[in-house]
């Protein structure tokens, strides 16, 4: 999946499915989606949908800022660290809050690329740290202890082990 690092940057095929990691494809095509899959004609510009969106006073940014951090979750889920996730926050909101201003925004919008700069961001955490995913979507194999009755199952207790009263008695 990753391939070799060039001159501090880190290339990576796509976020498919690999042994130990996630599939995200969905979310790299999605990122592409909003911020370049479109060309100006004549020029190598690209941009995708968030621009467009952020002509839409308020609903457009907000818009564009939800799908974002859903992306952002999506990608802490599958193994992204906290401070790689305050990264891509600070990204996804520095787009939404500028973007925001009428003219400057949308222009700012076409060249600051959030999701983008997440996936890239992503991506190198992956080359550095693998694509491991965290325990909070895979069960932990090999337990040390063994599984517990499911909490909807109530535990049996044994009554010989509890204190007694002196009414009991």
């Amino acid at each position: 999946m990753f391939s070799n690092k060039k001159n501090n940057t880190v290339e990576v095929k796509d976020l498919g499915k690999t042994e130990d990691g996630p599939d995200l494809k969905w979310v790299d095509r999605i990122s592409i989606l909003l911020d370049s899959k479109f060309t100006i004609p004549g020029t190598n510009t690209k941009f995708g949908l968030d621009p467009i969106f952020s002509l839409v006073p308020i609903i457009g940014d907000l818009s564009t800022f939800v799908v974002s951090l859903v992306l952002i979750h999506t990608m802490y889920r599958h193994g992204a660290s906290g401070k790689l996730v305050y990264k891509m926050v600070f990204n996804a909101t520095l787009d939404a809050l500028i973007g925001s201003i009428p003219i400057a925004g949308t222009v700012f919008d076409l060249f600051f690329k959030s999701n983008e700069r997440n996936i890239r961001l992503l991506r190198k955490y992956y080359a550095e740290n693998g694509s491991r995913v965290k325990g909070k979507t895979k069960e932990p194999k090999n337990l040390p202890y063994e599984k517990t009755n499911p909490p909807y199952q109530k535990k049996r207790v044994s009554t010989d082990k509890l204190p007694r009263l002196k009414s009991d008695t």
